[in-house]
């Protein structure tokens, strides 16, 4: 049996475009990587694809530490971290009788899914642009969403505050759910504008678990 070493070996990570690649001849080898880009997020399930060249997929195992793995088929995987994770290892083995072959271990930072962007009545709120009343009064609603991310993630706004200012006074109401109430419409109504409305104290659901999203500022024309 070929030591581990002498082994070529692959491992596709489809979500974060990692590669690794063997080319062999009679006189060399080489692996190429994309450097930094060893990245499992933290709460959702992370697939990888997993393959080791002349040996058959259904004899391929794999084991990994800081995380639960569920297997798909022969070679795709779903990795899921656990919740205090920073790191970690994925190794990739193979069984046939008594013999077990090792090809290698594979070392992975978890991070969290990063922060939704907010959005109400449909525009990304950016402290900039304004929302006309109409549209506003339409469709008052908060809703959360990560913008080019790798994964199709759905988050849902659980609860905010929202607030303008009216000369030296705060007028502000507590939101359970993600819908902005007639009666603060209303008090927008009747300001001169634009008004400036805060966004804050933002509650999201996502995959991984409640989560506070940051809070942002909006114009009403």
């Amino acid at each position: 049996m070929k030591k581990s070493s002498n082994l070529l070996s692959a491992l596709k990570m489809a979500f974060v475009a990692v590669f690794l690649i063997a080319f062999s001849n009679a006189h060399s080898q080489a692996v190429v990587s994309v450097d930094k880009m060893n990245i499992i997020y933290r709460g959702i399930e992370n697939p990888v694809s997993v393959a080791v060249p002349n040996v058959a997929s259904n004899l391929v195992q794999v084991v990994a530490s800081n995380a639960t793995v569920r297997k798909i088929d022969d070679v795709h995987y779903m990795l899921l971290p656990t919740t205090n994770a920073q790191s970690l290892s994925f190794n990739v083995f193979s069984v046939t009788g008594k013999d077990t072959t090792w090809y290698g271990s594979f070392m992975f930072r978890v991070l969290p899914v990063p922060a939704p962007v907010l959005r109400v009545a449909g525009i990304a709120i950016n402290g900039e642009e304004a929302s006309p009343f109409a549209m506003l009064k339409a469709q008052p609603y908060l809703s959360a969403a990560l913008d080019n991310f790798l994964f199709d993630i759905k988050f849902s706004v659980t609860s905010f505050i929202i607030s303008f200012t009216n000369g030296e006074e705060v007028v502000s109401e507590d939101i359970n759910g993600n819908q902005i109430s007639k009666s603060f419409l209303d008090k927008i109504g009747k300001m001169e504008k634009p008004v400036k409305v805060t966004i804050s104290n933002v509650v999201v659901q996502g995959p991984d678990a409640k989560r506070a999203a940051v809070g942002a500022s909006f114009l009403v024309k």
